[in-house]
């Protein structure tokens, strides 16, 4: 009694003459991701990275009779650090490929398009609550930069969600 190599689903045998190079077709046999993954993953990581750029960037500048002032989220508030982290540790589960289905790319993205919703809502009432000056300030690329960033990457957890559904 030989224990031959079978079919975890079916239970056939892979040394029948239909299946002659079984043995070495299925012996290495990893699970593939489809090209559909890949890209809804390489769209994610994009769309992380513009995340974890934005805080870098100018939120909000002020130019006033000659002086100028930009403010990015590392100068207001620890939201930054909240914003970073979760882009990493949504890269890092992205890059390993852990078995999440897209749901925590779209937490993540919901979480960093809330979050950048709050600051940018928060910002323009510090604009408008300047009266006459809030003509001389303004909302500036880091702002829409994280929205932006958290679209794509919602667009590529819904990619890598609807390709997780379809091969099941």
């Amino acid at each position: 009694n030989v224990n031959l190599p079978t079919c975890w689903n079916c239970g056939t045998s892979f040394y029948q003459p239909q299946y002659v190079y079984a043995q070495n077709q299925f012996q290495y046999a990893q699970p593939r991701s489809s090209n559909m993954d890949n890209i809804g993953m390489i769209v994610a990581l994009i769309g992380l990275i513009m995340s974890a750029i934005s805080v870098f960037l100018p939120y909000v500048s002020v130019n006033v009779f000659g002086y100028s002032q930009s403010e990015n989220l590392f100068n207001n508030t620890s939201d930054a650090y909240i914003i970073l982290a979760l882009c990493v540790i949504d890269a890092i589960v992205l890059i390993c490929r852990c078995r999440t289905f897209g749901i925590d790319t779209l937490v993540c993205s919901v979480i960093l398009a809330l979050l950048g919703i709050i600051h940018m809502s928060n910002m323009q009432d510090g604009i408008n609550d300047m009266g006459d000056y809030s003509g001389f300030a303004k909302l500036e690329v880091g702002a829409y930069l994280l929205i932006i960033g958290a679209l794509i990457t919602f667009i590529g957890g819904i990619s890598l969600c609807v390709n997780q559904v379809n091969k099941r």
